[in-house]
C-alpha cells in the first residue's frame, strides 16, 4: 500500500488536460487568444464572461465539445445536455441512473450503435432518439465530474455555447490550454477552501512541533528528528533506498505501517514525495528518524485519498535498513 502512498504525484491536475479525460489530444478551436488572462475571466466584443464561473463554464462546453469530437459524435441535444448539468447541480433525479450513463458512454468509446435508453417514465417523456440518450449521458457525465472537482454550479448558456462552438466550426473566444488554465484555477480555489482547517492544524502543529530542541527544521520546511544515528553511508537522489517505515497524521491515525507487515520498502530515492526525497538523503544507514512533512512537500491539497486528506502534514517513522548505490 505505501508503495502508492508515498510515490511522487503528477503536480494533480496542473499536469492533466481536463478538457479530455480520454487520453488523447483534444481538437483545438479555431482561433486562439493574445494571452493567458491573468484572472481567468475572459472577455470578448460579443460575449462577456463575467465572473470565474462563466469562463469555466464556457469551458466546459468546450470539454465536452472535445470529448464528442474524439468520438464523432456531430450532433447533441443541447437541451437534455442542459438539463443533465442541471440535474447535477441542483440534486435533482436523474433521467438515466449514472450505471445506465455509463454504460452508454462506455459504448461511444467503444464505437457500439446507441439505442434509445428510457428506463423511467421522466426520461420516455423527453427522451426520445439515441441522441437525446446520448445527450444526457455525455451531459451527466461531465457535470459529476466537474462538480467532484469542485465546479458545482454551472452556468448553462455558456456550457451550451462552448459546445456549439466547437461542434459547428466557430470561431473559440478561448482554446483548450486557456481552458485548462481556468478549470484549474476554479479547481484548486474550490479545494483550497475546502482543506483550509487541516491546512491551518497543520501549521500550527508545525510550529509548536520545530520548538522542540531535538526537531531541527530545513529550508524547504521539512522538519525532522533523529531518534538513532546510524553510521553507514547516505543515499543520493539516484540510489535506492530499503527501509522500514509507519505513517500518521497529526492526530495520531496510522495510514501504514510496514514493521507491522515486515516488508521493507525498496524504492528509489527520487521517486518519492519531496519530504522522503530530503529527508533520507540526512540519514545514514541504520538510523531511525522522525520526519514531520508539511503538505507541499507531501501529497499538496489533494492529498491521497481516502488515507491522506488535501493539505495534510504528515509523520513518518523511517529506519533506513540500506542503501543500493546507482551505478553508470
Amino acid at each position: 500500500m505505501m508503495k502508492n502512498l508515498i510515490l511522487a504525484t503528477l503536480g494533480a491536475l496542473t499536469s492533466v488536460s481536463l478538457l479530455a479525460q480520454t487520453g488523447k489530444t483534444p481538437a483545438k478551436p479555431a482561433t486562439k487568444p493574445t494571452a493567458k488572462p491573468a484572472t481567468g475571466i475572459v472577455s470578448t466584443p460579443t460575449l462577456q464572461l463575467k465572473t470565474l464561473n462563466d469562463s469555466a463554464s464556457y469551458a466546459v462546453g468546450l470539454s465536452i465539445a472535445a470529448f464528442c469530437k474524439q468520438q464523432s459524435i456531430k450532433k447533441l441535444n443541447n437541451k437534455l445536455i442542459a438539463k443533465s448539468i442541471n440535474d447535477v447541480s441542483a440534486s435533482q433525479p436523474f433521467l438515466l441512473p449514472t450505471p445506465v450513463c455509463d454504460n452508454i458512454i462506455g459504448k461511444l468509446f467503444s464505437g457500439q450503435k446507441l439505442a434509445v435508453v428510457t428506463p423511467n417514465p421522466a426520461s420516455k417523456a423527453l427522451i426520445k432518439t439515441p441522441v437525446d440518450s446520448a445527450s444526457y449521458a455525455i451531459g451527466l457525465n461531465r457535470a459529476m465530474f466537474f462538480k467532484e472537482q469542485g465546479v458545482p454550479n454551472l452556468a448553462v448558456n455558456f456550457v451550451t455555447m462552448g459546445l456549439d462552438d466547437v461542434l459547428g466550426s466557430k470561431p473559440g473566444y478561448f482554446d483548450d490550454r486557456t481552458a485548462n488554465f481556468v478549470l484549474n484555477k476554479v479547481i484548486f480555489k474550490a479545494q483550497d477552501d475546502k482543506i483550509k482547517p487541516t491546512v491551518d492544524a497543520g501549521r500550527a502543529f508545525l510550529e509548536n512541533n520545530k520548538k522542540r530542541p531535538e526537531v531541527k527544521t530545513t529550508a524547504s520546511g521539512l522538519q525532522y528528528e533523529v531518534v538513532k544515528e546510524g553510521t553507514g553511508i547516505k543515499p543520493t537522489a539516484i540510489d535506492t533506498f530499503v527501509c522500514n517505515y509507519k505513517g500518521t497524521l497529526i492526530d495520531g491515525t496510522e495510514f501504514d505501517n510496514s514493521f507491522k507487515r515486515n516488508q521493507p520498502l525498496i524504492y528509489p530515492v527520487g521517486a518519492v514525495i519531496k519530504g522522503w526525497t530530503e529527508g533520507l538523503q540526512l540519514m545514514p544507514v541504520g538510523s531511525k528518524y522522525n520526519f514531520y512533512i508539511p503538505y507541499e512537500l507531501g501529497y499538496g491539497p489533494f492529498g491521497s485519498p481516502p488515507a491522506i486528506p488535501g493539505g495534510a502534514v504528515l509523520i513518518f517513522e523511517v529506519e533506513l535498513l540500506d542503501v543500493k548505490q546507482h551505478k553508470e
